[in-house]
């Protein structure tokens, strides 16, 4: 005998035969439903092999649409098989994360690692320049301690990475930034990578940024890094020694909210600013 007041539970005997009954409510199949419903899925099933057959069987309409419709995917992943490699993996991982028991590197989980590569292209700079590769605003949706590097055609890249809510920046070794603990904030994150070309010219490319992370939870840019790019406006003046140590004073208008970076050199090597 079961008994739960607190609950108000109705006292229900053990041995009492309604406790098996089915609700009122629940509809009841007769045996032709249940034929009816088993010739419905036998023909959809029959039908859906008699469609794979025939898109296996060259020259039937099928089948061009579904070579048509392979060959543009594959185009579509081809050069970048690693990548959409590992988004299948961890997609099917955290759907259904007993199938990792099947594979050999099960072992090697928690000191796995994950990537992502934002590619992005640059015009052509000229000898003994300094040029702004990219300055791109990047959010971080959870907390993960990530690494971030640059590749381009060019070496001695310098990245820096500026939390906008306190405006500091991120420690750096060796022109990179360190691997850093990234928060979620309400600025982001700004990535500006600078360069300076030597003696030659730095022809138009491509250059690749990575991050790698512990966590699949990565930075993401708050535009299409492919389809932006960074304007530049330079002004040459000379400058003399004054008594303030002022060396310019310009003001500018603008005509809407732009962010901005300003970088200031001079013909002689020794100027401190």
């Amino acid at each position: 005998v079961v008994s739960t007041q607190s609950t108000g539970t109705k006292r229900v005997d053990s041995s009492d035969d309604t406790v098996n009954e089915k609700p009122d409510n629940e509809k009841q199949f007769s045996d032709s439903d249940v034929h009816a419903a088993k010739t419905i899925q036998k023909h959809f099933r029959g039908h859906h092999v008699r469609k794979r057959t025939r898109a296996m069987r060259k020259g039937t309409k099928v089948n061009l649409t579904t070579k048509g419709a392979l060959q543009d995917s594959w185009g579509k992943l081809e050069g970048d098989e690693l990548q959409h490699g590992t988004n299948i993996l961890r997609k099917m991982f955290s759907l259904r994360p007993e199938l990792l028991d099947q594979y050999s590197f099960k072992e090697d989980k928690e000191k796995s690692a994950y990537f992502v590569d934002y590619h992005g292209s640059h015009t052509d700079v000229p000898a003994r320049s300094w040029f702004l590769l990219f300055r791109e605003v990047f959010m971080a949706p959870h907390s993960a301690l990530i690494s971030v590097s640059v590749t381009a055609a060019v070496s001695g890249l310098l990245l820096r990475i500026i939390d906008n809510d306190t405006g500091k920046e991120v420690p750096t070794i060796c022109n990179r930034p360190k691997p850093y603990h990234f928060t979620p904030n309400k600025g982001g994150y700004t990535f500006l990578c600078e360069g300076r070309t030597l003696e030659g010219p730095l022809a138009a490319g491509k250059y690749r940024l990575r991050m790698v992370g512990t966590s699949q939870d990565l930075l993401t840019p708050i535009r299409d890094i492919t389809s932006s790019g960074v304007e530049s406006n330079e002004i040459k003046d000379y400058y003399t020694p004054e008594r303030n140590n002022i060396m310019f004073r310009y003001t500018v208008n603008v005509s809407a909210d732009t962010p901005a970076t300003v970088q200031v050199s001079t013909s002689k090597a020794d100027v401190n600013f």
